[in-house]
C-alpha cells in the first residue's frame, strides 16, 4: 500500500529503522493504520488505500459508548464546578475536534462563564517536512488576570497542545488549565500536565464524538477506533 509523507518526521521509522524517508513506501495496512495520527504528532500520512476503501473495509469499532461518556462528561463537570465556584471563567475550546465535547461540557456547568475558540493547523506545503504548527484563529478576547480552562477533544504527542498552552501563558491569565476528553499517553513526545481528564485510550486511531479522520466520523456518538476488516 502506497503512503505518501505529507509533513514532519517519518512516522514509520519506528519500524523502519529510518529516521527521513522522502520516497513513497509500501508497508501494511495495519502497520500504517498504528503509525497515523492526525493531530498533536510532527508529522501527517495518508494511506492511499485506506481513503479508496474507508467505505467499506475501514470501520469504526467502540471503545467508549456513549452513556461511558456522558458519566465520563458529568464527573469533569462535576470536579470543573467545585474548583471555579465564584469564579468568572473563560473555557477556550480548540477547534475543530472538541465541539462537541465542549458543547456537552458547558451545558453541565452552572457557573458564570465565556467560551472562545481558537482553531490549529500544522503548518508546511504537503509534500515537505515543516513539523510547525500554526494558529489558524487566535483568540478574540483579553484573557489577561482572567482564569483560563483549555478544553481539547485528545492529547497526542503532546506539540499542538504544548504550543496552545504556551500562547495563552503569553496573554498573562490569572490561570491556566486543561481539559482533554481523551490521553493517548503512548505517543507523548512533549511532557503536558492535564488537570481534568476524561477517559485514557490505546494507541489506536481514533474517532467520533467530534474527532475525526479525513473529516469523517465525526458524528459518531461513541468513542472509537478504526480498524481495517480487508
Amino acid at each position: 500500500m502506497a503512503v505518501t509523507r505529507l509533513w514532519g518526521s517519518d512516522p514509520l521509522g519506528a519500524i523502519s529503522g529510518r529516521d527521513d524517508v522522502s520516497e513513497r513506501r509500501r508497508l501494511p495496512l495495519r502497520e500504517i493504520a498504528n503509525y497515523y495520527c492526525s493531530h498533536n504528532g510532527l508529522f501527517r500520512v495518508i494511506p492511499q488505500k485506506i481513503k479508496e476503501r474507508r467505505n467499506s473495509q475501514i470501520k469504526p469499532r467502540i471503545l467508549i459508548p456513549s452513556a461511558e461518556i456522558e458519566a465520563g462528561v458529568t464527573r469533569l463537570a462535576t470536579d470543573i464546578r467545585r474548583d471555579y465556584q465564584g469564579v468568572n471563567l473563560i473555557l477556550i475550546s480548540i477547534l475543530k475536534g472538541s465541539f462537541i465535547f465542549t458543547a456537552d461540557l458547558i451545558r453541565r456547568l452552572d457557573l458564570a462563564l465565556e467560551v472562545h475558540f481558537v482553531q490549529l493547523s500544522s503548518y508546511g506545503k504537503k509534500t515537505e517536512s515543516a513539523g510547525k504548527v500554526q494558529l489558524v484563529q487566535p483568540l478574540q478576547c483579553s484573557i489577561k488576570g482572567r482564569h483560563i480552562l483549555v478544553v481539547e477533544d485528545i492529547v497526542d504527542a503532546g506539540y499542538t497542545i504544548s504550543f496552545i498552552m504556551e500562547y495563552l501563558r503569553g496573554e498573562q491569565p490569572a490561570s491556566l488549565k486543561l481539559c482533554a476528553l481523551a490521553d493517548k499517553p503512548s505517543r507523548r513526545l512533549i511532557p503536558v500536565t492535564i488537570d481534568y481528564l476524561g477517559f485514557t485510550v490505546p494507541d489506536k486511531f481514533i474517532v467520533g464524538y467530534g474527532i475525526d479522520w479525513d473529516e469523517k466520523f465525526r458524528n459518531l456518538p461513541d468513542i472509537c477506533a478504526l480498524e481495517d476488516e480487508g
